[in-house]
């Protein structure tokens, strides 16, 4: 099971097809599905034998979570199977790694080799050798030169997203003390370059939301890795002025759009059903309320620009309240505070478990502030990441 585990878990990422509709995220949600049908076998033979989970301190937010998921798809006026498949796909999986033992330092290195390999592919993209039309996809054409780098994720904010997730991970024990004991042990405990170096090159923002996780990470660095810091902070400062000094669009004007759309849809909260709009409803309420607000005299003269369809929410929160309603503003709550459990416990109880889930800890901040300017928690590869890193806060190390 370990092995079936890590050759999901390093596919997850990469998996595409050459086709016209949904290349990247197709191939991905059914992907998870399968782990979730896996999983829950696996559960059914477990449960069978023991009620343990119920003394699992994600016990009551995972059922908030169902809970706030049943009343939209009970009583919502819309609801899109696909929505619902992401929604659910993932838990299974978090609960079969919680209930049975797993090596968390597997992990942790199966994941760093899968964005090493999401690295390389985003430099060769980068350099005009991209191994993806080698396959026969043909990707669609932009003016910006930056978004021919969208490695097998589809998009250079989707590539940036992950990127910065998984950097933290590269400075973790795990990790760090495979590399030292692999036959390249001179060259993989400075693996992390290759992401360091691909994340900036998206020209994604995100990186400047990531900018304080990592330093806080590299400083934070044990006495073995303390070489890693001088290198750390050299290139993620490095990265963040050229990523600066290479934007393609005035800063301003960036955030001036995102606060356009979170206006529009905070203006009218008070609509929003306890049990939400419904799972996929949000594309058609934003452009509802934004006709609605295409009539107001500062509509006209300053924010006509920012006016256009959104399939997604540039906020992921606002785009969970606005489908699941007020009812799931519990769910974040204790969620919140479970995190805040974990953290707690492993700051300040275990120091062993604080040198081994910090990175961890990191990798979920720096998701949680991404998702705060897109919406990974919409995708199927990052979705399901947040899950794993989720168990991995919580999963022993083992030899």
């Amino acid at each position: 099971m370990q092995w079936l585990f890590s050759i999901w878990l390093f596919l997850l990422p990469l998996l595409f097809r050459p086709a016209p509709e949904k290349p990247f995220s197709g191939p991905k949600l059914v992907w998870v599905a399968a782990g979730a049908l896996v999983s829950l076998a696996l559960l059914a033979f477990r449960l069978r034998r023991s009620a343990v989970w119920l003394e699992d301190p994600l016990f009551w937010p995972l059922l908030s979570f169902a809970a706030s998921l049943g009343l939209t798809l009970t009583f919502s006026p819309v609801c899109s199977r696909e929505e619902v498949l992401l929604r659910i796909s993932p838990v299974p999986c978090f609960l079969a790694l919680s209930l049975f033992p797993a090596d968390s330092g597997r992990a942790i290195r199966v994941l760093c080799r899968s964005t090493l390999v999401l690295s390389a592919i985003a430099l060769l993209q980068l350099l005009h050798l991209d191994p993806i039309r080698l396959a026969g996809f043909q990707p669609e054409s932009f003016p910006s030169p930056r978004m021919r780098i969208f490695a097998t994720l589809g998009n250079p904010n989707f590539v940036a997203a992950w990127l910065g997730t998984c950097l933290p991970l590269f400075w973790n024990p795990a990790w760090q003390e495979s590399a030292q004991a692999g036959r390249l042990r001179r060259l993989l405990p400075w693996a992390w370059l290759l992401p360091a170096a691909a994340f900036p090159a998206t020209g994604s923002r995100t990186f400047f939301l990531a900018l304080p996780f990592l330093l806080f990470g590299a400083f934070r660095a044990g006495p073995a890795r303390r070489a890693l810091l001088p290198a750390a902070i050299l290139l993620i400062t490095g990265g963040a002025v050229f990523l600066y000094a290479g934007a393609t669009r005035p800063w301003i004007t960036a955030l001036e759009g995102r606060i356009f759309q979170n206006r529009v849809v905070l203006r009218n909260v008070s609509e929003i059903p306890w049990v939400g709009f419904g799972a996929g409803s949000f594309p058609g309420r934003y452009q509802a309320w934004l006709d609605r607000y295409g009539e107001s005299p500062r509509f006209r003269q300053e924010e006509s620009r920012f006016a256009g369809p959104l399939d997604h929410a540039h906020n992921d929160y606002l785009e969970f309240w606005v489908e699941y309603g007020w009812a799931w503003l519990p769910c974040l709550g204790l969620f919140l505070g479970t995190l805040g459990h974990f953290y707690y416990r492993s700051q300040w109880k275990k120091r062993e478990a604080s040198e081994y889930n910090q990175e961890v800890l990191l990798s979920l901040g720096i998701l949680a502030a991404v998702a705060l300017v897109d919406f990974p928690m919409h995708r199927p590869a990052e979705w399901t990441l947040f899950w794993i890193l989720l168990s991995l806060c919580r999963a022993r190390r083992t030899a």
